[in-house]
């Protein structure tokens, strides 16, 4: 596997940084933890994903091929290793699965940000990238954002409004969805800060606190 480049790999990243100072102080954040504990924390994100997935796969009967990777990738951060022949695996895996969208709608988008997510940090695993494990929380975080901004929109002329999507982008930052969100980030940054190894008990704590409502709880 190759070292982290310092630079950014993605031409399209620096620029959706600039524009988005919340996700470069959690790049800020995430850059002085180790590889491992970048991971948990994308993998935690993940998690929040994953239902949308889930449910998906269960409606349309069809085999749950994220489920394992995730889990296997958990191992990965407590200690058992994940091979470069794996982790080039489950890349295949994750980048072969359909999901029918005859139908899905909103549900279908949330289940294909799963599958990104997961996709994020199978490269993040392979090329140690910051940056990929910083995508999970984006792709998190737009998932929140695409139906507030559609409700908020309706509410506002922001079409005709040259502040109207500065307006829509301030309420999203304070709706209490996307509030619960960075608190459960940051209370799971906290931990990992505190955690020198991880361990199946750590990480079970940490995945305790993306459950949490209010994450700082």
């Amino acid at each position: 596997m190759e070292p982290e480049d310092s630079t950014f790999p993605d031409p399209s990243y620096e620029e959706r940084c600039r524009l988005s100072p919340e996700l470069e102080r959690l790049r800020a954040s995430l850059q002085p933890l180790p590889i491992l504990h970048r991971i948990a924390f994308a993998l935690c994100c993940a998690e929040r994903l994953y239902p949308a997935y889930r449910g998906v796969t269960c409606d349309g009967g069809s085999r749950d091929a994220v489920r394992s990777v995730l889990d296997r990738l958990w191992s990965h951060v407590c200690g058992t290793k994940t091979t470069s022949s794996e982790v080039h695996q489950a890349l295949i895996i994750c980048r072969a699965i359909h999901l029918d969208d005859s139908g899905g709608g909103a549900l279908v988008r949330d289940a294909a940000d799963a599958v990104d997510a997961t996709i994020c940090i199978l490269q993040a695993c392979d090329g140690h990238s910051l940056d990929r494990a910083v995508s999970v929380a984006q792709i998190l975080r737009n998932k929140i954002d695409r139906p507030l901004w559609r409700e908020m929109s309706n509410d506002l002329f922001y079409g005709t409004d040259p502040h109207g999507d500065s307006e829509i982008e301030a309420r999203i930052s304070s709706h209490p969805l996307m509030v619960a969100e960075r608190n459960r980030e940051a209370a799971e940054l906290r931990h990992l800060y505190e955690c020198d190894v991880l361990t199946s008990q750590n990480v079970n704590t940490l995945r305790m606190l993306g459950r949490s409502v209010h994450g700082s709880e």
